[in-house]
């Protein structure tokens, strides 16, 4: 049986998804340089090279994930990219879970910035005495 294979050929599928989606998030938080990150996404829209909106997104992330000292978002695409068939099953089934946790973590952290700062918006807002 192969699970591990199937488990990391599902995550590449949700990866290649997902990230996009997420970098979509990234450009609409509060505070992110939308300009920059539209810029990236139109250059993938002209080349159709999706690896270079990854290996560019790093500094435009979050400080929570940039914090981790290596590009998430790049780390998810190389590892989901490679050959599927060049690992046992064994490495198979613990990448996939590494995986896994990574884009978890990721996401978590993009909807925390999200919410976090909407609330928090709000309440400076309540509290301003000029409001």
């Amino acid at each position: 049986m192969y699970l591990g294979v199937g488990a990391l050929g599902y995550f590449r599928r949700i990866v290649e998804s997902e990230l996009m989606h997420i970098v979509t998030e990234v450009k609409s938080l509060p505070n992110s340089d939308k300009g920059a990150i539209q810029k990236l996404l139109d250059e993938y829209e002209r080349s159709g090279r999706v690896a270079s909106i990854y290996e560019n997104i790093f500094e435009f992330l979050p400080l929570s994930l940039q914090s981790i000292d290596y590009n998430p978002l790049m780390l998810l695409y190389n590892q989901t990219s490679e050959g599927l068939h060049s690992y046992s099953e064994e490495e198979s089934l613990d990448k996939a879970f590494k995986v896994k946790a990574l884009l978890d973590f990721v996401i978590i952290k993009i909807n925390e910035e999200k919410s976090t700062l909407k609330d928090i918006r709000q309440i400076v807002k309540d509290l301003r005495p000029d409001q």
